[in-house]
């Protein structure tokens, strides 16, 4: 997207994009199909689309070639995160904003973590090359 069709692009919300989502869905009685199970393999395989662009690309140069693709990829995986959320009557943004186990305040701290992995006597055996530290202990 060019940098003026970003500007002229009208900012909408998170739940907005979640209203409109549903009315497609309603609109052509879809939720007969949206069960949770359902929904979470469309997120997998839209997911996995989106990583098939990048099968042969060794880095990002050529990344506006993919941007067509991508733009596609990318709204279809946030599309069926939506219809998810809503199959839970939930709000995606009460769910961005509630702690996540592992990434509570003054979890993985910026001054200790901050930059490329190596070993950290603090953080375990991590490394670039070997293992993560658990975020859960």
């Amino acid at each position: 997207m060019g940098k003026a069709e970003r500007q002229s692009s009208k900012s909408v919300s998170v739940q907005q994009l979640q209203n409109q989502v549903a009315e497609f869905v309603s609109e052509r009685d879809w939720e007969q199909f949206h069960a949770s199970r359902n929904l979470a393999m469309a997120i997998s395989v839209e997911a996995a689309e989106l990583l098939d662009l990048f099968k042969w690309s060794a880095d990002s140069d050529g990344i506006e070639e993919l941007m067509p693709g991508l733009r596609d990829e990318i709204a279809d995986v946030m599309i069926y995160c939506l219809s998810f959320a809503t199959s839970w009557t939930s709000k995606p943004s009460n769910i961005l904003m509630e702690p996540t186990p592992g990434f509570e305040p003054g979890t993985f701290p910026y001054q200790i973590v901050f930059g490329p992995w190596r070993i950290r006597p603090d953080l375990g055996s991590a490394s670039r090359f070997g293992r993560r530290p658990s975020i859960y202990g």
